[in-house]
């Protein structure tokens, strides 16, 4: 009988291929030689990493990011927003308190700064740009009963831990994450170039404020820092603006089916992409882009000029148009896929169609899909699968033809969109 050790080295690759990625891990440790054939696959697996702060956590980062074959890998690091409440809280068990003490004083020598920046030195050595974060880790809302569920769990989680915490145990503290990343960042001399904040959000109510930046003061003072340039105008009214060279994602996790809600701005095509965020005047029960939602970031949006601008699965109406507008003069690529119009009748989306004729100069149009919905009654009284893609001169013409659907006759070539626009 052949042995599985005896099977060529060809052989072995295939078959660690076919491992499903819980298992190699065991694979792994099975035989040296069996390590070294899968060692590629398990690499991959170590692409997207999360971390708690702690001692044991953050080596396996600084290890991870010095070893020759996985630190390359390695495209995103996040660290958890929860921190356990300090050892003298009465809500703490023997272990809690401990554990507590533990982390706190590795937060205040500020030892987990100088692992932070260990690893974003490793990293800068196999000239790898990560992207650099912070994750809600616990959902405690009133969805669940106000009880703890771990949502996602970071490297050493258990160790920290040990057993599931109980509410009021910990505490979320996102805004420390990040200045621990701005503190490491200066400490190594590696500046940070991509930054993704993946939080909790759920709809407010009276008894359950919705979370969100403003409400906290810090976290939206720590995303100033990073990512905001603020600057004196003419008028007196400071200018902010985002800071040139760094990609942002900010997403929101809704429910626990819910797809994520988020802003994504690349600097290197000066591209926005709003993914399940409301541009609306409605409430919708969805974070909106608005300064409730997003703090002063909201502002900063309409002030940059964006040359691409992606709205995908958001409800919409002519507020639309003011971000649009507020880019009129750069935006060059607009793509609207599959989203709720909320002002009708139908015959209003005629407003945000020939706003796009009259006032945009793009090289290219996709619309995939919009759904007009009453504002009021919420129910859809049309829906258009439109799925065009239109470039150059022919955006003009498709824009024409869309008018003249929701008119419900056909184009004329008389027809002037200033006036309907007007």
């Amino acid at each position: 009988m052949t042995n599985l050790l005896s099977c060529p080295l060809e052989v072995l690759v295939i078959i660690a291929s076919a491992i499903d990625p819980d298992d190699l891990p065991s694979f792994r440790l099975a035989n040296s030689r069996l390590c070294e054939c899968s060692i590629d696959f398990f690499a991959e697996q170590l692409i997207d990493r999360r971390f708690v702060l702690s001692p044991y956590s953050l080596q396996g980062l600084v290890d991870l990011t010095a070893h020759p074959v996985f630190g390359p890998r390695v495209r995103s690091v996040a660290l958890a927003a929860h921190q356990l409440k300090p050892e003298h809280d009465t809500c703490h068990d023997g272990h809690s308190r401990e554990a507590a003490a533990k982390q706190s004083r590795f937060i205040d020598t500020g030892h987990h700064v100088r692992m932070l920046s260990d690893a974003l030195s490793n990293l800068d050595r196999y000239h790898v740009i990560p992207t650099l974060g912070v994750f809600q880790d616990i959902s405690d809302t009133p969805a669940t009963g106000g009880t703890i569920q771990w949502r996602h769990m970071g490297y050493g989680y258990d160790e920290l831990y040990t057993t599931e915490p109980v509410r009021f145990r910990v505490q979320s503290v996102p805004e420390d994450v990040i200045d621990a990343w701005l503190s490491a960042s200066d400490h190594a001399g590696i500046p940070i170039k991509r930054f993704l904040v993946h939080l909790g959000w759920y709809k407010e109510t009276e008894t359950a404020p919705r979370w969100n930046i403003t409400k906290q003061d810090k976290l939206d003072h720590q995303i100033r820092k990073l990512l905001l340039n603020e600057s004196d105008s003419e008028l007196g009214r400071p200018i902010i603006n985002i800071k040139p060279g760094i990609d942002l994602t900010i997403a929101f996790e809704t429910g626990h089916t819910a797809p994520l809600s988020v802003l994504d701005i690349k600097d290197a095509d000066r591209s926005l992409r709003l993914l399940a965020v409301s541009v609306s005047s409605h409430e919708g029960g969805k974070p909106a882009l608005d300064d409730h939602t997003f703090g002063t970031l909201a502002e900063a949006v309409y002030q940059e000029h964006f040359r691409s601008i992606t709205i995908e699965h958001c409800f919409v109406d002519s507020t639309l148009i003011g971000l649009l507008r507020a880019h009129a003069r750069t935006l060059r690529h607009l793509d609207l896929d599959c989203n709720n119009y909320i002002e009708g009748p139908a015959s209003r989306g005629i407003d945000l169609l020939t706003f796009m004729y009259n006032e945009l100069t793009l090289d290219s149009l996709r619309i995939k899909c919009i759904a007009f919905i009453d504002g009021d009654a919420r129910t859809i009284e049309r829906r258009v699968e439109y799925g065009f893609l239109w470039h150059g001169s022919d955006i003009n013409h498709g824009l024409v033809g869309l008018i003249s659907s929701l008119l419900e006759r056909p184009p004329d070539p008389s027809d002037d969109l200033t006036m309907i626009y007007s």
